[in-house]
């Protein structure tokens, strides 16, 4: 490719193809890390919560938190989460330019396997919409946290 192919529109073309390769390639990679990360701690959360009572038949719902880099995404994310899993959200809050997407899930079996497969979905969010899947926590006292409907 000579000095004026480079320059040129199809140069142009070229450049912004690679470069939207490596944005996706760099997505995924990223999406892997943390999906691995968030897999590792898992572990240690349900023996975290086995010492505190909570057993495999006990059914809670999990907060979850997101951080999404455009309100656009988050809101997307936010209805996705309302309408096909229905899940209780929370209203996107603004930090420093990112945007926190968090709520709680239905209740969930608090078996490692069924945990495990939440997360995983809950991860593999992030390939759709432009965010990151930041973490989850429960309590044992959902009484307190919620009023049944």
């Amino acid at each position: 490719m000579g000095l004026f192919n480079l320059f040129s529109r199809k140069g142009e073309d070229e450049i912004s193809k690679r470069l939207d390769k490596d944005r996706d390639l760099l997505k995924i990679r990223k999406h892997q890390a943390n999906k691995k990360k968030q897999l590792e701690l898992l572990p240690n959360t349900i023996k975290e919560l086995r010492k505190i009572g909570v057993s495999k038949k006990d059914e809670l719902k999990l907060e979850y938190f997101f951080i999404a880099f455009s309100k656009e995404e988050g809101e997307k994310l936010n209805q996705v989460l309302k309408n096909e899993y229905h899940y209780n959200i929370a209203p996107i809050q603004i930090v420093k330019n990112l945007f926190i997407v968090n709520g709680w899930s239905c209740k969930i079996k608090m078996e490692t396997e069924i945990v495990e497969n939440w997360l995983v979905k809950m991860c593999n969010l992030t390939l759709k919409y432009d965010c990151e899947f930041d973490g989850w926590g429960t309590t044992p006292k959902q009484e307190m946290a919620f009023s049944e409907n």
